[in-house]
């Protein structure tokens, strides 16, 4: 039932997506970095929202949505362990984005498509940090982070 058969031989349906996976990523190389690369800054996102909501447990955000005014002034208030934290998951966000770019990428690509990731998230970094009123250090340290631990990723995954 699950084997499709041919004049010569029997072919399992393992065997005609094997072969069908190999032929598109040899005929489409770059197909296959956009999707990468989507699915990279898609589990970035998902990393950074999963601060966002950590960062919330302990307090920094007493209303759900903040006006910006609201907002600039509990980041004036904020403790340097929370921009520690809040740092420290950019900084994995970055890193597990392009990991994930690099390992599901081409080999010729593998380098392009985690930087970027990174480099997406360093404009998503620089647009936040000019918006909002973070001290200089945390917007510094932050996107130096997204482009740093985008070229760890990129190390560890092409190995």
């Amino acid at each position: 039932m699950g084997t499709i058969i041919t004049q010569t031989h029997i072919t399992s349906p393992q065997t005609i997506w094997r072969k069908y996976r190999n032929l598109s990523m040899k005929k489409y190389p770059i197909t296959q970095t956009i999707i990468a690369i989507f699915a990279g800054i898609i589990l970035s996102f998902m990393a950074v929202m999963q601060t966002e909501s950590i960062l919330v447990k302990f307090g920094t955000s007493p209303v759900a949505n903040p006006s910006k005014e609201a907002y600039d002034s509990m980041i004036k208030e904020t403790s340097t362990s929370i921009f520690l934290i809040y740092i420290l998951g950019h900084a994995l966000s970055s890193f597990f984005g392009s990991y994930l770019a690099c390992r599901l990428s081409p080999q010729i690509y593998k380098t392009l498509s985690g930087f970027v990731v990174g480099f997406i998230l360093l404009l998503g970094g620089i647009v936040l940090f000019v918006t909002f009123n973070f001290p200089l250090w945390v917007g510094l340290s932050t996107c130096v982070s997204y482009l740093l631990f985008s070229f760890f990723a990129i190390k560890i995954a092409s190995k």
